[in-house]
């Protein structure tokens, strides 16, 4: 990987990390690919201790210091192994460049190299990373590989229910794929995975804009559902108000099981009791709920219910003909309230009707906003339509010309071996390049056919912000 040192540390060297996760790889000093790739970087004028292998750092106290001059600028290329420089690897700090000098077998290993530069902590805004492959190679096949894996496991971790097979195409997936193109030298296979990645972008927007749509549906259909319910309890809101009767300083009085009190702290001493009364009934009851009907307070009778909801036991108080200002307690709100305090909590209850009712009417208002801006959003056609019909067009006359390259290259060696003439020299070459073609067609060839939904790829070796 090569970066650009942040502006605070000017005066430093940027640290580019390079990434191989080869087992097989020679040491530093025994003339394997370590000291070819140091005798490159040193023949272009990078001083020779600024050049760190991981594998020289054979201690934990070692990697610490190691790591330490990585972030401090001493160290500007650090090279090594994924096992080697994976979990626990702090070199971010001055870090702008990252080098796959190979393949890994799974995609967990791309995304442990990538990792270490694409972390918190790195002072640079922009970093590069950077995917080697050989055209025409075992590369092509190495990165096919991760493309099928990083596919699968993208599927798998999506968790969806409703499906059988596994098809959906992630944003590492189409990375691979691009990769894996670029490997066979083919500028046609290069063209196809560029046209597949943005086909399945746009057919992932497209779904997205469709589950959309069913979400509008969903909001309009619950909009309409709840602004009914609340008409009707405005209505029975608005009922309700010129039947309540004064109740407030002298004018108070309320009837409990056929007794009139005018005292509020009698009359919550006395409602208290018959909670109470109701509470062990339920205990010691085979129901999960027992109702009954005390008295009435303000022009409205009174209703009790006890219940067991979940493990927990409440009781409601509610007012016969007055919807929406219900009195829920528990039974320790029952036995440690006051008894006047609540009397007085019913009277409030009464006297918050119209507050009730103003809120209703305010919901009800907001309710049919969201249900109109839906509604528009719901008119709307998808965005990219256009750029989607030209996507499939591009995507289907490219597999169009390869299975035409295929064929051809087939019909000539087919022509060449039953006509039992062999040719020498350069249109041997010729034909064998032309079989070669065909096999590598066949190779690497993506699936022929609509792409599912897909992001948008990343391409090799593009910037990436921190």
């Amino acid at each position: 990987m090569t970066s650009t040192p942040h502006p605070a540390a000017a005066r430093h060297r940027g640290e580019a990390p390079c990434r191989s996760s080869s087992a097989t790889w020679a040491p530093p000093g025994t003339g394997g690919t370590p000291d070819e790739l140091r005798g490159q970087l040193t023949g272009l004028g990078m001083p020779r201790p600024a050049i760190r292998f991981i594998h020289e750092a054979g201690t934990d106290e070692a990697k610490a210091e190691l790591f330490e001059a990585c972030r401090t600028g001493t160290v500007s290329v650090l090279v090594g192994s994924t096992e080697k420089m994976g979990v626990g690897t702090n070199v971010q700090a001055r870090a702008v460049a990252l080098h796959h000098l190979d393949c890994p077998w799974r995609p967990a290993d791309v995304a442990q190299r990538e990792g270490r530069i694409l972390r918190q902590g790195n002072l640079n805004p922009e970093v590069q990373i950077i995917r080697y492959v050989t055209e025409q190679s075992f590369d092509g096949y190495m990165w096919q590989a991760v493309e099928r894996k990083s596919r699968f496991i993208g599927q798998v971790m999506l968790g969806r229910l409703d499906v059988r097979e596994i098809g959906e195409i992630g944003d590492a997936a189409l990375s691979y794929s691009e990769v894996k193109a670029l490997a066979t030298g083919n500028p046609l296979l290069m063209d196809k995975a560029e046209a597949d990645a943005e086909l399945t972008r746009l057919q992932r927007a497209e779904r997205g804009f469709r589950r959309n749509r069913e979400a509008l549906d969903r909001t309009i259909a619950s909009c309409e559902q709840r602004i009914s319910a609340l008409t009707t309890l405005s209505e029975q809101i608005a009922l309700a108000i010129p039947r309540r009767r004064d109740t407030r300083g002298e004018a108070f009085t309320m009837t409990i099981n056929g007794a009139r009190c005018t005292k509020r702290h009698d009359a919550g001493a006395r409602l208290a009791e018959h909670l109470t009364s109701q509470l062990a009934a339920l205990a010691t009851s085979s129901h999960s709920s027992l109702s009954s009907q005390p008295g009435h307070l303000g022009g409205f009778d009174l209703a009790v219910t006890v219940r067991r909801v979940l493990g927990t036991t409440e009781a409601v108080i509610t007012f016969d003909g007055a919807p929406g200002i219900d009195l829920r307690l528990s039974p320790d709100d029952v036995t440690g309230t006051d008894p006047g305090k609540l009397a007085v909590r019913l009277e409030s209850r009464l006297a918050s009707l119209e507050t009730r009712h103003a809120r209703t009417l305010t919901d009800i208002e907001a309710l049919r906003a969201e249900a109109d801006h839906a509604r528009e959003d719901l008119g709307k056609s998808f965005p990219e339509a256009a750029q989607l019909a030209r996507a499939r067009e591009r995507s289907d006359a490219i597999n169009q010309r390869l299975q035409e390259a295929a064929a051809s290259a087939d019909s000539t060696a087919h022509e060449g071996a039953t006509s039992g003439y062999e040719p020498n020299g350069a249109a041997a070459a010729t034909s064998a390049d032309h079989l070669a073609a065909s096999r590598q067609l066949a190779q690497y060839s993506f699936p022929v056919g609509n792409p599912l939904p897909g992001p948008e790829a990343s391409h090799s070796g593009e910037h990436a912000r921190v």
